[in-house]
């Protein structure tokens, strides 16, 4: 049996076509793909929103959806022109804490060290326990993105990278930030 899960008010790929459109003939896995997709008999609605959960989120998530559904309303276009970049006052000191995208890892590393260190604040590392060599001895990449190290401090903003508590609001994508550390087992500050 195969699952698959998807957001159809998603954008498309960047660089490719949407599921539903039609395949680039010359890349054999987009064709491969669309076949594949059209041999599924049975659809599951999810139609719980799990990502903009809470009441100040209303607004945003009623905008996504009528935007998705092509019946965007001139309220929902202040809205969403409230956060051009013109429309904006002091851009810049309203996105140094944004979520930033980075292309390789050691810039990510590099940023990750600069924010830290810019808190003040203790660094705490905290170093993976592995149970057999093989572990301690995977990628980053085998072990499915987790760090043998992590570096935190008061302060540091997080982002939760799967599902943890979905019905308090410990979701995919949930963004929050370090208020104490309770360093009782780790001796390694910076």
């Amino acid at each position: 049996m195969f699952y698959f899960f998807d957001d159809f008010q998603q954008l498309p790929p960047v660089g490719d076509t949407s599921m539903l459109g039609i395949p680039n003939p010359t890349n054999m896995c987009s064709v491969r793909g669309k076949l594949l997709f059209k041999k599924f008999k049975k659809v599951f609605l999810l139609n719980q929103v799990m990502r903009q959960i809470g009441d100040d989120q209303i607004i945003f998530r009623d905008t996504l959806d009528r935007l998705a559904n092509g019946c965007i309303t001139p309220e929902d276009y202040d809205f969403i022109s409230s956060r051009f970049v013109n429309s904006v006052v002091n851009a810049k000191y309203d996105f140094k804490d944004c979520l930033r995208i980075k292309v390789r890892k050691d810039e990510i590393v590099i940023y990750i060290d600069h924010k830290l260190r810019s808190l003040g604040s203790p660094i705490t590392v905290i170093r993976a326990y592995h149970n057999n060599k093989t572990s301690e001895l995977a990628s980053t990449e085998d072990a499915h993105g987790l760090q043998s190290t992590l570096r935190l401090a008061v302060g540091s903003r997080v982002m939760l990278n799967q599902n943890l508590w979905t019905a308090q609001g410990l979701c995919n994508g949930t963004l929050g930030t370090i208020i104490d550390i309770i360093n009782l087992l780790m001796k390694e500050t910076i």
